[in-house]
């Protein structure tokens, strides 16, 4: 359910921040990480990145990204409970996952869009299976395509805010918890219906 992010209220902040949560290890991540964090910050001269999450490569990544961390322009927080204040003033949710990703449900997807941040994805399976190009995120097909998408958002203010308030829309209808239940309700009845029903003893 989306409800328990109720209390997430946008706050006005300077620059032009993006957000990246979950795992640090490339399993999971596109191995071009680094390096579209470094190209984005180099040409979004007030863009400030910060990595919340662990994971096995942290310790590379955050050596790869060290003079970006001295500069204050990311800020790798390690894995955080509470993410409330970065929700609040994040303009853009950095998700570029590798296209071997081990990722299924990708809950943290809803769970940003559901606070109104759009996202900007690679064309995975499961990404666009939540994320819809132009709806509520941005959905590249190359790591040229998407550094470039993160520019227009930065400089398209009319489109952020149209993928923000559907983001928001969207999430909120597919993950709440009646529409979970319902989701339950129906598929534990077509199972039931497909199976004989017998007595058992423990």
């Amino acid at each position: 359910g989306t409800e328990r992010y109720d209390h997430i209220k946008k706050k006005k902040h300077n620059g032009f921040n993006l957000l990246y949560i979950g795992t640090l290890d490339y399993a999971k991540l596109d191995k071009d990480f680094v390096s579209i964090c470094q190209i984005i910050l180099q040409e979004i001269p007030d863009s400030k990145i910060t990595i919340c999450g662990s994971g096995c490569d942290m310790e590379n990544i955050s050596k790869e990204l060290y003079p970006e961390i001295k500069d204050g322009k990311v800020i790798m927080t390690g894995y955080t409970f509470d993410l409330t204040s970065y929700l609040e003033e994040a303009d853009i949710f950095l998700y570029p996952l590798s296209n071997k990703s081990f990722a299924t449900c990708e809950q943290v997807l809803g769970e940003t869009g559901f606070c109104g941040i759009p996202a900007v994805v690679f064309n995975n399976r499961a990404e666009t299976e939540i994320v819809k190009h132009l709806r509520n995120g941005l959905v590249a097909n190359t790591t040229k395509q998407y550094i470039e998408y993160i520019k227009v958002l930065k400089e398209n203010l009319e489109l952020r805010q149209g993928l923000s308030n559907y983001a928001c829309m969207d999430m909120k209808e597919k993950y709440s918890l009646t529409t979970m239940i319902y989701e339950w309700d129906n598929l534990f009845k077509e199972v039931t219906n497909q199976v004989e029903k017998k007595e058992r003893e423990w």
